[in-house]
């Protein structure tokens, strides 16, 4: 027997097993009795004015929100004029409100809909009375590839799509809605699971409960919020009352205590405003005269709550629009996520770009297409068929999980992506301490989680107040490191012990000086991210005094990194070899610099072996980037290696050899041996510009005119000294451009001393 599902297929993974996804859900508690005998108006006291205004209209296409509505929520003509009239519906029965040739009394009497011109009183052609009514529209054929098929003309066709939108209805798997259908006992439990992102139960409890039902893990896992009855069994397929409802929601959510604490007196109070109180057992009172209380729910427009009543999926929608529109209550909404694919709604591009991240694959399903990369032909450790979870597979290595009871554990090798070899790894426990950074909504105390990899969530924040409300306040957002530090903590702190990150803070907070807005733009990660983005940069005088006054974040992980796209290695805006670059340039393009004019972060030209005057270009020997030397192991503090370096890891310290990569003979000997014949260098031409600075001003007091060419010649040499000084190398970064350019600039200011006397 085929069952359909109240809404969303989609699973969550329960430990290692499928279980189906929590659906965002603001406060479903308001879910019992907030609607009337057909639809939720937004003015319900109209409708119950209507009907006592025109009694034969109860029960019929009027009694509904299309007296008033269009199927989009906005008023019909109807309603203007109501509205116009005084909420007067005596004075406007002679107007002809939709235009379709009948008086909306006309209209009333008939039981057609006085604000929709395509219903009328069959008498009514828009004439004359005499004049035939038109034929009947032929039925429409039903095309169930369309997405709610069954809505075409329904007054719920509105609020389903908006329902759908927000993610909280999918439909069922054939495209149909099932508007009318009630929601049965099984739907509940499910969606008290889903709702409260409670774990799944292990099995069938009840007689009438097969462990193949699709509901049967839902059931056993709701018990304690949806019971079943005194004979053992539970009924699933039997219409969900609004009594069990109201009450399953208020436990499911952690406010029975709150209920039942309630002064019998006050509960007493509560529900005497309604005419069927008495038809509520009395273990339950307490539940709905709280949900009163709180504003969960209103009752019926007719004073009642009738707790043996029942909802149709389309009521439900309807209450959960109003919900959403209405902003009720965020206690429950607050803390929900709503999955990656109800993001992908609003922001396609930035989904399909996660996507391509190894954040989406850091745990996948074995099933999924194209996850195991692994060849397992020549693993002699473990079987493919061990494999309940695999770890990663983008950047160096993949691993895989195995299950053990609840718990996962890592399997004894790792698959490694670069040599394409298998390595022997001790097995640890993944559950608890990895777990949390892998994927979205884990649980410690169930060893449950909400979704594989690390989504939208894991560094947005649960989504379902920013969904229902489109609030974007309760969406994390920041180009700070504090979105990263949770899962990159080691790189993070190593990051804020360098330069990179307090810089900014230091130059803005300054009084004086010559920072400009020139200079933020490669200290200030807010102004880079906006370049990045498309958008207007910031100016200096928005983070001295302007919005941005509590804004000091340097350069943070976001500045090097894109957070949801994977166009390069790591995540990098740039290529690994241009990423420092961007920054650490002075932007010459290749020109050489201009005499007399002192250098700024010349790293790309040292390596470019360009800029320097009179000295031929010279790139560099060796074709490598920054992060060879400067992260070894991954170290984001930037300490090169000479030619080894000590690095912090969670592991524990860790010494590396950058150097080793291209010269393999290298010792620490060598390279200060090699490092102090450049600063002795250095420190000679140095000399020799003190010397000639000194001619210089002494030259201009005694008012004795020195040839430009002459003069030349030392700018030259101090252009050329103030680029070796700001690359700070000390000769690394070109060995044979650092040797050329100081004896050139020598040369220039022995030159320059044999002119001047």
């Amino acid at each position: 027997m085929t069952h359909n599902r109240l809404d969303n297929h989609q699973t969550m993974t329960k430990g290692g097993e499928k279980v189906k996804r929590t659906v965002l859900f603001l406060s479903i508690l308001v879910l019992s009795v907030l609607v009337v005998s057909g639809v939720a108006l937004a003015k319900s006291e109209y409708q119950g004015s209507f009907t006592a205004k025109y009694p034969a209209a109860k029960g019929s296409t009027l009694d509904s929100c299309n007296l008033c509505h269009k199927s989009d929520f906005s008023q019909n003509q109807y309603a203007k004029d109501f509205a116009a009239a005084g909420h007067d519906f005596a004075a406007i029965e002679a107007k002809d409100s939709d235009g379709d040739g009948a008086s909306n009394i006309a209209e009333i009497n008939a039981k057609t809909l006085p604000g929709d011109a395509t219903s009328k009183p069959a008498s009514s052609g828009g004439g004359s009375s005499s004049t035939p009514p038109a034929p009947p529209t032929p039925p429409k054929t039903v095309d169930k590839s369309v997405k709610f098929w069954d809505l075409d003309g329904h007054w719920a066709q509105g609020v389903a799509k908006k329902a759908a939108t927000l993610g909280i209805f999918k439909g069922r798997p054939d495209n149909s809605f099932g508007p009318e259908a009630n929601i049965t006992r099984a739907e509940l439990a499910a969606i008290i699971l889903r709702t409260f992102n409670l774990p799944e139960g292990g099995g069938a409890s009840f007689k009438d409960v097969s462990a193949n039902d699709w509901f049967a893990s839902s059931v056993a896992g709701a018990a304690q919020f949806v019971p079943g009855l005194p004979d053992g069994t539970f009924r699933p397929n039997t219409a969900a009352d609004r009594q069990t409802t109201v009450v399953a929601l208020l436990r499911a959510s952690g406010l029975e205590g709150s209920a039942v604490a309630m002064d019998p007196s006050e509960v007493a109070a509560i529900l005497a405003g309604y005419s069927d109180a008495k038809s509520v057992a009395a273990d339950k009172a307490p539940y709905f005269a709280y949900a009163v209380r709180s504003g969960i729910m209103s009752g019926n427009s007719n004073k009642t709550l009738t707790p043996a009543g029942t909802l149709t999926r389309a009521q439900l929608a309807q209450i959960f629009v109003n919900l959403y529109t209405t902003k009720v209550s965020l206690t429950t909404l607050a803390n929900n996520y709503v999955g990656s694919e109800t993001c992908k709604t609003c922001h396609s591009q930035n989904y399909a770009d996660w996507k391509t991240t190894a954040h989406s694959k850091m745990i996948q399903d074995p099933k999924t297409p194209g996850a195991i990369i692994g060849d397992f032909s020549t693993n002699t450790k473990f079987t493919v068929d061990k494999v309940a979870m695999v770890v990663a597979g983008q950047m160096t290595s993949q691993r895989y999980l195995e299950k053990r009871g609840d718990e996962y554990w890592y399997l004894p090798a790792a698959w490694n992506i670069e040599t394409k070899t298998w390595s022997n790894l001790n097995p640890s426990k993944w559950s608890g301490s990895c777990t949390g950074c892998h994927v979205v909504g884990y649980n410690a105390k169930t060893k449950t989680w909400f979704e594989n990899g690390v989504t939208c969530e894991a560094c947005h924040g649960a989504g379902a107040q920013h969904v229902a409300f489109g609030d974007k306040s309760a969406i994390k957002k920041s180009v700070g490191d504090q979105m990263c530090s949770r899962c990159h903590g080691g790189q993070v702190a190593d990051l804020e012990k360098t330069g990179h990150a307090s810089f900014f803070k230091s130059q803005v907070d300054a009084v004086g000086g010559h920072y400009g807005d020139g200079c933020i733009k490669c200290h200030s990660a807010t102004v880079i991210v906006a370049k990045y983005n498309g958008k207007t940069a910031p100016k200096l005088a928005d983070f001295k005094t302007g919005a941005l006054q509590n804004d000091r974040n340097g350069i943070t992980c976001v500045v090097c990194h894109d957070p949801h796209k994977r166009t390069n290695e790591a995540q990098l805006r740039n290529t690994v070899a241009d990423t420092c670059t961007v920054c650490h340039t002075s932007d010459k393009g290749g020109a050489t610099y201009t005499a007399g004019s002192a250098v700024h972060h010349p790293t790309k030209e040292m390596f470019q072996g360009v800029g320097a005057i009179d000295v031929p270009n010279m790139p560099a020997p060796k074709v490598i980037a920054c992060a060879d030397c400067h992260m070894a192991g991954g170290s984001h503090a930037f300490v090169p290696g000479t030619p080894t370096v000590t690095i912090a890891t969670k592991h524990g310290p860790v010494e590396e050899n950058p150097c080793a990569k291209c010269h393999t003979s290298m010792t620490k000997e060598k390279v200060e041996e090699f490092q102090k014949d450049i600063e002795a260098q250095m420190a000679e031409v140095k000399g020799l510009l003190d010397q000639a600075k000194a001619k210089l001003d002494a030259a201009k007091t005694a008012g004795t005119t020195i040839d430009s060419s002459v003069e030349l010649l030392y700018k030259q040499a101090f252009t050329n000294y103030s680029f070796l000084e700001a690359d700070k190398s000390k000769g690394i970064h070109n060995p044979p451009y650092y040797r050329e350019i100081l004896k050139v600039s020598k040369t220039k200011l022995e030159d320059f001393l044999s002119k001047v006397k």
